[in-house]
Order: C-alpha cells, then sequence, then structure tokens
C-alpha cells in the first residue's frame, strides 16, 4: 500500500531521529542514576509497578504484561525476592501457579524510587528542553542575540547554553 504523501528523506529525518534516541538515551541514564539509591533499575521498577497494580497477579501473567518472557521475568522476581521487595506464594486454587505480592519494604521502595525517577523526566519537559528554542545571552558578550534582546525579557546572570557546548550559537566564547 503506498501513502500519498511520502515520506521526507534527507538530513532533517535524520537530525530528527538522532536527537530523539540522543533525548531518550539521556533520559534513561539520569533515570538509572535516580534510582541507584533506592538498589532497582528501570526493568526491576517496571516489575514493582505491575504489581502493584494487582494483588493477585501471577509471575506468568506479570511478565505477559511486561513482554518478557517467562525466563527473564524469574530473573527478575529472583532478584526483587532477594531483596525482601517481592514474596511468591503458591496460589490456593492451582498449586502449580506462583502469586507474587509487593512486600511492604517493596511498596515503600517503589513510592520512592518512582518520585525519584520523576525528577529527570520532569526536567526533560521543561521549557529548556523545547526542540529548536534557541538559548539566550547573558548580554556581556556583546553578540546580536544581546543587543537584540526586548527589555521585557528576564534578567539572566549567564547565558543559557548548556555545558557541554564551549561556544554561543553567535560564535563567541560563552560569558562565564
Amino acid at each position: 500500500m503506498v501513502s500519498d504523501r511520502e515520506a521526507p528523506s534527507g538530513p532533517q529525518e535524520y537530525r530528527l531521529g538522532h536527537l530523539l534516541q540522543h533525548a531518550q538515551a539521556e533520559l534513561a541514564r539520569k533515570s538509572a542514576e535516580a534510582l541507584v539509591p533506592y538498589g532497582v533499575d528501570g526493568r526491576e521498577l517496571a516489575v514493582l509497578v505491575v504489581l502493584a497494580d494487582e494483588e493477585t497477579l501471577s509471575q506468568a501473567e506479570a511478565a505477559g504484561r511486561l513482554g518478557v518472557d517467562r525466563t527473564t521475568m524469574a530473573v527478575l522476581v529472583d532478584g526483587l525476592e532477594d531483596h525482601g521487595l517481592v514474596e511468591r506464594r503458591r496460589s490456593p486454587r492451582d498449586r502449580r501457579r506462583n502469586i507474587v505480592r509487593l512486600t511492604d519494604a517493596g511498596l515503600v521502595c517503589l513510592e520512592r524510587a518512582e518520585a525519584a525517577r520523576r525528577g529527570p523526566l520532569s526536567a526533560a519537559s521543561s521549557p529548556r528542553w523545547t526542540i529548536g528554542r534557541r538559548p539566550r545571552c547573558c548580554g556581556r558578550c556583546g553578540c546580536s542575540s544581546s543587543r537584540n534582546r526586548r527589555r521585557s525579557d528576564r534578567p539572566v546572570t549567564r547565558c543559557e547554553v548548556p555545558a557541554w557546548r564551549s561556544r554561543h550559537p553567535c560564535g563567541q566564547r560563552i560569558c562565564r
């Protein structure tokens, strides 16, 4: 099936893909850093979230909801059980089924880890991450950006240029 509109090709689509990939990698890195104090990683946190939604969920059902195979789920639950965050019990109705439940410690860990993980997420959705927004200048470098600044703009003490840049968008060295 051919659509009426062709997919864009050229450098712009690659740039957008690269930016999205870079943003996802940075967000994953910051989220992983935020979870370190709680002793869980992103996959283990996902297991805790799924288990918190329902009280009686089997290990196989949780694996299905997360889209992981049963072996991977067994390894994840083993690690969480070793840390006292979840417990396995035999189902009273079907002895072949393992019910996995959060412990009180698991619930506390989930709440704290989710709050810590939301920090990088809220920072990522702040206006500073808006694609296409140009950094503002502090006005001390004399670039055209500082000369064209409107008086109604809020004053800033430093150029709002990411730390990884060594130069202002105008080519001047960053004011520090």
